[in-house]
């Protein structure tokens, strides 16, 4: 999942309307595929596109909406502060995307500045919360849960958490102690539309992996995780 993290608490984020703003500046489609030269899969939601609790609710994606941008960022009261947008070359498709995000934000009339970081830098500066805004991606995690959890929780206990509202922490734990697919489905829909209100982050696509193999090779199927499994694969009469 790659994401723009969002710091609520600064003073020109604070504002919902500009983080609003900030997502419907951004045509999410064409910048995962100029980004990602066609590999990847935009996606709105912190639920991947690949778990069975990727429903009708998580499907759309946010659409590109100037018109509406420019009416919230001045709604917001934003002078063109600018916003600084933490990214780094590893991967390299982290500064391609802050290049394409400033700008698509640009014309909506949100000034972003791109600051770049080496990689270690940049984890550094995540994990203690030391940043505007920033460009990151995590890793699979096979349950939504795991994916929501990135997210959200207690911003003075993990300054990593971006997303601490009092109702997205109720409706993370109500999530993991949901016994079943379809009482879990309920929750995570609602946690889909508090996500989408509050902007504390905005999604923007779900990476692949590329395999190839002879075509002596027999049994490989892909999984979520993106790492190779090599169970039941064996080589057919290779010559």
């Amino acid at each position: 999942m790659f994401v723009i993290l969002l710091q609520s608490g600064t003073p020109v984020l604070r504002d919902v309307r500009l983080r609003r703003a900030l997502a419907l500046s951004l045509d999410v489609a064409a910048l995962t595929r100029v980004a990602t030269h066609e590999t990847a899969m935009a996606d709105s939601s912190p639920i991947p596109a690949v778990s069975p609790y990727y429903g009708t609710v998580q499907r759309p994606l946010i659409q590109r909406d100037l018109l509406l941008a420019r009416t919230l960022v001045k709604e917001s009261g934003y002078k063109g502060e600018p916003i600084q947008l933490m990214t780094s070359h590893s991967p390299p498709e982290m500064y391609d995307v802050a290049i394409v995000v400033q700008a698509m934000a640009r014309e909506a009339g949100i000034n972003i500045e791109i600051v770049s970081l080496d990689w270690a830098t940049q984890l550094s500066r995540y994990s203690s919360g030391n940043y505007e805004a920033t460009i990151f991606g995590f890793s699979s995690r096979l349950d939504p849960s795991l994916m929501f959890g990135v997210l959200i929780g207690d911003r003075k206990a993990d300054p990593r958490k971006v997303w601490n509202t009092p109702e997205a922490i109720a409706l993370f734990n109500q999530s993991v102690a949901a016994g079943d697919t379809k009482a879990r489905q309920a929750v995570f829909d609602r946690m889909e539309a508090a996500f989408r209100r509050d902007v504390p982050a905005i999604i923007l696509y779900n990476s692949r992996r590329v395999t190839s193999m002879r075509s002596t090779v027999t049994g490989y199927r892909s999984w979520p995780g993106q790492t190779q499994r090599l169970w039941n694969v064996g080589l057919g009469n290779a010559q």
